[in-house]
């Protein structure tokens, strides 16, 4: 297995050369160290793959497979996301070429926004229209829908072992009442939110409870009220830069594209990620400036189209270790559904065709192994062990002729 993190896999051969009793602490060292990165970020997909590179080889296959397949499941949302992510930019960017009467280029756009989520209703419909006035597109809803959640910027870090212990506990602290509230805004338990935030913020003074009443409202589409708990937030953390995005979207949704622009210009300024220029893009598009919007949001979207190749290679990758680890337990269709995958996510995988071949081999299915050799050595034609398998093959081959 070669596609570790560089610094898992030096670590790890070199462990497999000590004596036991100084290779268990550091065996231990590393794993405490994953676990920890893990409780910092519960949505860190590498530290969960590096943990199950590392459960496997010391010999924990069951935990291995389990710390492999929660990577995959973080990374298959985040690949959901981007997929929704950048069907929006593509919508937007459709009714931009629309209202600068370049309708191919419309179409082209629609059709690429309704191949990142088949469920976009608005490109849909805008691809089945004709006629389209620009009244039309100023007075759609559609940002409503796709204005990016908060989740996006997680309010807090703490996970819940037990719904119910959560739901029981007795708030002595206010770290137990935080707990409380984190855990039903997270369940988009918005009312009962807004009900022990307003609560907890006259006994507490607390700040963060602003910031939950100002998100709450915001999910409730009470928009005014939103707006007057994230201008409260920010007189006390001016600096809080998530806020300050949440707040642009928040006079989005108020349709006061000019005081949201102000805002998302000063996010720009300290922190140019695909999300804020999105947002500030659609400022500049409600604001009749096409050509800016364009700009924007193309940004946005190369910003968005580098993390998802990102994402594939990663989640190739991470099948790749699952499936070895049933290739070395000898599951071997479930290696193989595994490395189809992988092979999907990144065709150039190697590590998977050289693998997928020796499964082949095994199963005596010498023509699929044959198919997955010959795809892997018009990629890597220097690949000593698929051209000596490939030979070894051929040798079967004609015997049985």
């Amino acid at each position: 297995m070669n596609i570790f993190s560089r610094g898992s896999e030096v670590l790890i051969n070199f462990l497999s050369n000590l004596a036991n009793p100084f290779k268990l602490r550091l065996e231990e060292q590393l794993k405490n160290h994953y676990i920890k990165v893990i409780k910092q970020n519960p949505k860190d997909s590498d530290a969960y793959n590096n943990l199950g590179v590392l459960n496997f080889e010391f010999g924990n296959y069951k935990q291995s497979l389990k710390d492999l397949s929660k990577a995959i499941s973080i990374n298959s949302q985040y690949h959901h996301h981007i997929h929704y992510f950048c069907s929006a930019i593509y919508t937007y960017l459709g009714h931009i070429n629309l209202l600068q009467k370049k309708t191919s280029n419309a179409i082209e756009c629609y059709k690429k926004a309704i191949f990142q989520d088949h469920q976009n209703n608005e490109a849909q419909d805008f691809l089945n229209k004709t006629n389209i006035k620009d009244s039309d597109l100023r007075n759609s809803n559609y940002y409503l829908k796709i204005a990016l959640d908060f989740d996006y910027f997680q309010i807090s870090n703490l996970r819940y072992k037990n719904i119910m212990t959560v739901i029981t506990k007795e708030e002595n602290t206010l770290e137990d009442v935080i707990y409380k509230i984190d855990f039903l805004y997270q369940k988009s338990y918005f009312k009962e939110v807004i009900k022990f935030c307003t609560e907890a913020y006259k006994k507490y003074k607390y700040d963060k409870f602003l910031y939950y009443l100002a998100s709450s409202y915001y999910h409730l589409k009470n928009y005014s009220e939103s707006q007057k708990f994230f201008e409260k937030f920010l007189s006390k953390e001016s600096i809080n830069a998530s806020a300050k995005y949440d707040y642009g979207y928040c006079l989005l949704a108020r349709r006061n594209w000019h005081k949201a622009s102000n805002i998302l210009k000063i996010l720009l300024k300290e922190d140019e990620t695909e999300f804020v220029l999105f947002a500030y893009g659609l400022t500049c598009f409600f604001k009749k400036d096409y050509s800016k919007a364009k700009k924007y949001l193309s940004r946005s979207l190369k910003y968005a189209k580098s993390k998802h190749d990102e994402y594939h290679e990663n989640s190739s990758n991470q099948h790749y270790n699952r499936g070895y680890i049933f290739y070395k337990t000898k599951n071997y269709d479930l290696a193989l559904a595994d490395l189809t995958k992988a092979l999907d996510l990144q065709s150039t995988n190697i590590d998977a065709s050289y693998l997928k071949a020796i499964i082949y081999f095994k199963k005596r299915n010498y023509s699929e192994a044959i198919n997955s050799l010959e795809f892997l050595l018009r990629l890597n034609n220097n690949h000593q062990e698929a051209k000596t398998l490939k030979q070894k093959i051929e040798r079967k081959l004609q015997t049985f002729r």
